[in-house]
């Protein structure tokens, strides 16, 4: 049996490879693999791959945090609000900002430090103006303003709304809850707080004492409603005067060794507690006097949905008990959910050189389980077809089918409003030039499901189909991808240009295939350098022979994979791995 000898080497074409956290817009990555092998006549023969290129989009986004969550004014009415606003895109940003509902406030502007020295620049008298802000980085914001003299001992609820200037659909606001000093005994101040580290909503107590003497057997009844699901039986529970906290369960039956100064308990949805006292002169400042009640909200509510909660309590007075006092009121503003799934028939079959099977159609229906109206655009985002094939997609609804087109001004096909709950379903039509149809290649074609209402949530499905060539000697081509659907795994290859998001791996995969059915390819080598200013990941360089895993023969050393193996007739080599930017 005639033999050919191949040797693979493959170099990669690097260009201002400086990814990290956020990969600055426009940066670009290239690469190529180089085929040698000697033919049956003795002739060296040098064979280049399709390159690919990935190029990183711009990203404009941004973060707003409130830094307290909650302020308190000061007797005479003064208040300031501390906000941190990051810059988390990949590109340069400008910001707008201002209050949605600032009409407590009877003066007062922003500021870049707490101390008023360095005002923004003020647009008018509700819209002030940022510096520009460098990607990567980010500027800490102060409201320094004087609440009216008509605003009544309470909680209010304002908003920051922040606007990019480089994208004006991209608005993001904030709730500060600012609790109004009065004079008084007995005082539970509730708020609602989200821990980031822990994933869990909080209702927090914040017991304080007004005047002199302790104040005893303070017990609190909070009616806790359907929109507010209690995920734990544990609180937790910050002494007087201590910054340690101390797990409570739910019991009202004596006190705990752990915590003999409180006891809880959630009987029909309402939650009882008992405190022994509050110290005298216990400020809303002091350190301590806090409970930690873990809960979800209901997944279910409509997107903007307020919620308010507050419980009532008495305490110890005389030989008696106090009046009945309300907390104060803990807001929560529900937030767009962008929950969405999206389902497809992954059709495999075969497409003929010789046939009539040059068409295919790909079913998907995209359901809508978020909390809000949305419009989601559709795109082809890795199409990996033969030159010449053509695309079409259509809209279902019932039995009536449309050519999908653009609802919403941006140049995108999209689906047109979907309420939540409700599906839509796509068809993709694909005709393919029958003579560039390729054997024992898996040919597909990625759709991209982004929301109109939030373009940071996209969701995407492949497809693909089988084909068939025949070739002289061997097929060799460089593929790349990415995963957008965020599932761990590449969503398909493509040999076309790639945008790259920050916080992305690049997929690679190089394919040899053996076309002639009569010929093995002995000692065959596959080296492969990690490109510069990236770094490999750990395991993730596999190879297959006519697609069944070797899980021997790869070795990875001194920044390069190597692989010798034998290829058989009609064989093919597909090797993967992954990389990411140095950090």
């Amino acid at each position: 049996m005639k033999i050919l000898k191949i040797i693979v080497t493959i170099f990669f074409l690097m260009t201002k490879i400086i990814f990290g956290e956020t990969a600055p817009a426009n940066t670009d990555i290239g690469a190529q693999a180089v085929v040698t092998y000697t033919k049956i006549s003795g002739e060296r023969v040098l064979s280049a791959s399709n390159p690919v290129m990935t190029t990183v989009n711009e990203v404009v986004k941004f973060d707003l945090v409130g830094l307290l969550g909650e302020v308190s004014s000061d007797p005479s009415g003064k208040i300031s609000i501390p906000y941190r606003l990051d810059n988390t895109g990949n590109i340069d940003d400008d910001y707008t900002l201002g209050f949605v509902d600032g009409d407590s406030f009877q003066s007062g502007d922003f500021f870049l430090d707490p101390e008023g020295r360095n005002p923004l620049e003020k647009i008018d008298n509700k819209t002030y103006k940022t510096p520009r802000i460098p990607y990567g980085e980010g500027i800490d914001i102060y409201y320094l303003g004087q609440l009216k003299d008509s605003v009544e001992s309470n909680e209010i609820d304002v908003d920051l709304k922040v606007t990019s200037d480089r994208k004006g659909t991209l608005v993001e606001d904030t709730p500060t809850r600012i609790f109004v000093q009065s004079r008084g005994d007995a005082k539970i101040k509730k708020t609602i707080i989200y821990d980031e580290n822990k994933k869990t909503f909080y209702f927090v107590f914040k017991f304080y004492n007004g005047i002199s003497g302790n104040l005893k057997d303070i017990e609190l009844d909070d009616t806790i409603d359907s929109n507010f699901i209690i995920t734990d039986y544990v609180g937790e529970w910050i002494p007087f005067n201590s910054d340690e906290k101390k797990a409570v369960t739910f019991f009202l039956d004596g006190p705990e060794e752990n915590a003999p100064e409180v006891d809880i308990s959630l009987i029909n949805n309402i939650l009882k507690m008992k405190l022994n006292e509050i110290p005298e002169n216990t400020r809303e400042t002091s350190e301590g006097g806090e409970l930690f009640i873990p809960f979800r909200v209901n997944p279910t509510l409509p997107e903007n949905t307020i919620l308010r909660n507050m419980g009532t309590y008495t305490f110890a007075l005389g030989s008696g008990r106090s009046d009945t006092f309300n907390t104060t009121e803990a807001f929560y503003r529900v937030p767009y959910y962008p929950n969405t799934e999206v389902k497809g028939d992954f059709i495999i079959k075969d497409l003929s050189s010789t046939g009539s099977s040059n068409k295919v159609t790909f079913i998907n229906t995209i359901k809508n389980i978020g909390n809000s109206v949305d419009t989601f655009n559709v795109r082809l985002a890795q199409e990996l077809f033969p030159e010449g094939t053509t695309y079409k997609l259509i809209g279902v609804v019932g039995s009536v089918k449309a050519e999908l087109t653009d609802s919403n001004g941006d140049d995108i096909p999209d689906t047109g409003p979907i309420n939540p709950g409700d599906r839509f379903t796509i068809e993709l039509e694909v005709t393919v030039d029958q003579s560039r149809i390729r054997k024992e290649l898996l040919y597909s074609v990625n759709k991209v499901y982004v929301s109109v209402k939030n373009s940071a949530y996209i969701v995407s499905v492949t497809d693909g189909v089988k084909g068939e060539i025949t070739e002289e000697d061997i097929s060799f081509s460089k593929f790349q991808g990415v995963d957008r659907d965020g599932d761990g795994k590449v969503d398909s290859y493509t040999t076309k240009d790639l945008e790259f998001i920050e916080g992305e791996t690049i997929y690679y995969r190089l394919i040899l295939t053996n076309i002639r059915d009569n010929l093995t390819i002995p000692n065959i080598i596959i080296s492969d350098k990690i490109p510069v200013n990236t770094t490999y990941i750990e395991n993730s360089g596999k190879y297959y022979l006519n697609d069944v895993l070797v899980p021997e023969g790869l070795e990875i050393k001194d920044g390069e994979l190597s692989l010798i193996v034998d290829l058989p007739p009609s064989g093919k080599i597909t090797l993967d791995f992954e990389v990411q930017a140095l950090q």
